[in-house]
């Protein structure tokens, strides 16, 4: 947790880029679902009160991404709070909620196979796309995965 708000105050809170920063993390924090850029844009220039820029939030997003903050979901170009520990980030395909799941021994596991095969893995990347609970029995003879 120590690193969570290192990460959070690492950035002056009265500088532009830690104003937007710690909205980045409020407004992903409150989202049931990852969040694109342009999902963020509007929001984030009704809380800062100006025009706020992709550029800007991809340098902030990355900033937060660096300090593991902040996960980038590739199946659906979003971003979403990181865990505590590594884990699978599961997406519903209907309703688009997201979450992440723990796995620190799945991450393990596929570190451990990638050195089997004299592969050195950098960044581990386990998504899984399919339905929530809700969705799935709500909508139980839909067939999208």
């Amino acid at each position: 947790m120590a690193a969570r708000r290192r990460g959070i105050d690492r950035a002056a809170p009265e500088s532009a880029g830690g104003r937007l920063e710690k909205a980045l993390l409020g407004l992903l924090a409150a989202a049931p679902k990852p969040l694109g850029t342009y999902e963020l844009l509007p929001a984030l220039a009704r809380l800062e009160g100006r025009a706020v820029y992709p550029h800007q939030i991809y340098r902030a997003l990355d900033r937060l991404i660096g300090v593991d903050l902040v996960e980038r979901v590739e199946c659906v170009s979003g971003h979403m709070l990181r865990g505590e520990q590594p884990g699978i980030i599961l997406v519903c395909t209907l309703c688009g909620i997201g979450f992440q799941a723990q796995g620190a021994d799945l991450h393990e596991a596929l570190r451990d196979l990638a050195r089997e095969h004299g592969f050195t893995p950098g960044r581990t990347i386990v998504e899984a796309l399919g339905r929530c609970a809700a969705c799935a029995q709500a909508r139980p003879n839909v067939r999208r995965p």
